[in-house]
C-alpha cells in the first residue's frame, strides 16, 4: 500500500471513529431539565456523565471531569458515589461552596459516605471554617444512624 492509499485509508478510520462517537453521544442526553422526572432518563445521563468524568480525570483533564462529575450529581443527586465524586473533585480546586452544599446534602439526607471522601477534604476543611462545619455534621449523622468505626 503506498503512502497516498494507507494516508486515505486512516482518515477514512478517524472519520468512522469520530461519527461513531458522535453517534453515541447523541443517544444519552447532557443534561436533564428541571421538569424531567423520568428516573430511567436521569440514571442514564448520570452514569455517561460519570463515566466521561473518569475518562477525563484519567487523561488530565480536570476542568472537563469537573464539569461532567457536576452533570453527574445534578442528575442523581442521592447517588453516593456522584456526590462523593464532586465533592472530592471541589475540594480539590478549593471550591469550598461545592464541598459545603454536598455535604449538607449528603447529611440532610442521611446518606452515608466512603471514607475517601474525608481524607479528600481535609486539607480544604483545615482552611476553612464552613467545610469542616459541614464535615463534622456529615460524620456526626452517620455515626448516630450506622456506627463512625467504618468511616473513620
Amino acid at each position: 500500500m503506498n503512502g497516498a492509499r494507507m494516508w486515505c485509508a486512516l482518515r477514512r478510520a478517524v472519520a468512522i471513529i469520530v461519527l461513531s462517537r458522535v453517534a453515541l453521544d447523541a443517544q444519552a442526553p447532557d443534561s436533564v431539565g428541571p421538569n424531567s422526572l423520568d428516573p430511567v432518563t436521569r440514571s442514564e445521563v448520570a452514569r455517561a456523565a460519570f463515566r466521561r468524568a473518569g475518562a477525563s480525570n484519567r487523561a488530565g483533564l480536570p476542568d472537563s471531569a469537573y464539569a461532567d462529575v457536576r452533570r453527574a450529581h445534578e442528575a442523581w443527586p442521592t447517588q453516593p458515589a456522584y456526590a462523593e465524586g464532586l465533592a472530592r473533585l471541589a475540594a480539590r480546586r478549593g471550591d469550598a461552596e461545592t464541598v459545603v452544599r454536598v455535604l449538607a446534602r449528603l447529611t440532610a439526607q442521611e446518606i452515608g459516605a466512603g471514607a475517601a471522601i474525608y481524607t479528600s477534604i481535609a486539607s480544604l476543611a483545615a482552611r476553612d471554617a464552613r467545610v469542616a462545619s459541614a464535615r463534622t455534621a456529615l460524620l456526626s449523622t452517620i455515626a448516630g444512624s450506622a456506627g463512625a468505626e467504618s468511616i473513620v
